[in-house]
């Protein structure tokens, strides 16, 4: 019987194969896995904890107890505290008929999350000068890790950014917040320089 001797592609291609398999699994999922060093884990980590202390709020409410609220100037503040720490402060501005409802989650009295959105307390919608805007800031070590920009309306729009920038500003004005409901002297005009919140929309 004829040894005959199988060209080299008669291996080659599986191998091809194998590989190119392997190459569109990296390419299709490896973001998901690496993402920079878990970032996406962290997201989903920040806003289960979010929802906790969404259904905490809410739990406050029903019992009438927990949550602290102050009105001053063009602001009702509420806020949730405990052992000394903020876990939860909600601010609502209303000038006219511009409304902006700013959220902030903590964790060790550190900013996590921070919803805000702006709409017009008009009667009807259509009288509205622009369609509400809605951004969620996703807040990791003092960095915003994710940005997610939202048009409302009949057809929203919707646009994610996962730049990396520093949450200072959100920070401050969180702590702004938790030193007005906290202290019992606060002037009214304390949060003067709160009442414009820059909306940056996206390129």
């Amino acid at each position: 019987m004829l040894n005959v001797k199988k060209p080299v592609t008669h291996y080659l291609y599986p191998s091809l194969s194998l590989l190119l398999i392997w190459f569109i699994f990296i390419w299709l999922f490896a973001p998901a896995f690496s993402d920079n060093n878990g970032q996406q884990t962290k997201i989903t980590v920040i806003e289960e904890q979010s929802k906790t202390i969404d259904a905490f709020v809410n739990q406050s409410v029903e019992n009438g107890s927990g949550l602290i609220r102050k009105e001053m100037r063009y602001w009702e503040l509420e806020g949730l505290f405990s052992s000394k720490k903020t876990e939860y402060i909600h601010a609502i501005f209303a000038q006219g008929s511009v409304v902006r409802e700013e959220t902030y989650y903590f964790h060790e009295s550190a900013v996590i999350r921070v919803v805000i959105h702006k709409f017009w307390d008009v009667d009807n919608e259509k009288d509205a000068p622009s369609p509400p805007i809605k951004q969620d800031f996703i807040v990791n070590d003092n960095q915003i890790i994710r940005r997610i920009y939202t048009i409302e309306g009949t057809k929203a729009i919707t646009k994610t950014d996962s730049t990396r920038r520093p949450a200072d500003t959100l920070a401050a004005r969180a702590n702004t917040f938790a030193l007005a409901l906290t202290t019992t002297d606060t002037e009214d005009d304390a949060l003067e320089y709160l009442e414009t919140f820059t909306f940056e929309s996206f390129p």
